[in-house]
């Protein structure tokens, strides 16, 4: 990653009386690693970009990738166009075209979930969201609207409006 510290970026303009305070740091193709207990990677994130909104006490990122291991036969894969990331690097918010993939250890048992709007908390290790979702796990498609997904314990809740098609 490449970290640069100061008032902003290079290119800002000078902030009028009474504008937010700018960014503290920014970074550019910046990769978080965060390990479990035994020494393996249990969280990576990754951004194109990643900027401090000391005023939110959060980092927003652009265009993200997020591996998440919860098992050591459970990855899930998380992409978006943008996201932020609480102060304590626990809480992430994802938006715009949000992709949840899930590998199993049978061949063929990916499960992807997309909607616009997902918070992964990675204490807890759950995803949520009350936006529309579509869930694809093989040749089946389920929609609804709102979610919770136990990403640990590998239950997942729709809320409402539950919609699916199941093929054979």
């Amino acid at each position: 990653a490449v970290l640069l510290l100061g008032p902003g970026e290079p290119d800002d303009a000078l902030r009028p009386a009474g504008a937010p305070e700018p960014p503290r740091y920014y970074l550019r193709d910046a990769t978080v690693t965060e390990f479990g207990a035994d020494g393996q990677v249990s969280l990576e994130l990754a951004a194109d970009r990643a900027v401090e909104d000391p005023d939110a006490g959060r980092v927003l990122l652009e265009r993200v990738v997020l591996d998440y291991v919860a098992e050591p036969a459970r990855r899930w894969h998380v992409t978006a166009d943008r996201g932020a990331l609480d102060r304590e690097a626990t809480t992430f918010e994802l938006e715009g075209n949000v992709r949840l993939a899930g590998d199993g250890e049978a061949p063929g048992s990916t499960a992807v979930l997309r909607s616009q709007r997902l918070s992964f908390d990675s204490l807890a290790q759950v995803a949520t969201t009350s936006e529309d979702v579509e869930l694809d796990f093989g040749r089946h498609v389920l929609r609804a609207r709102g979610l919770r997904a136990d990403l640990k314990g590998e239950t997942l809740r729709l809320e409402s409006a539950v919609n699916g098609r199941f093929n054979p």
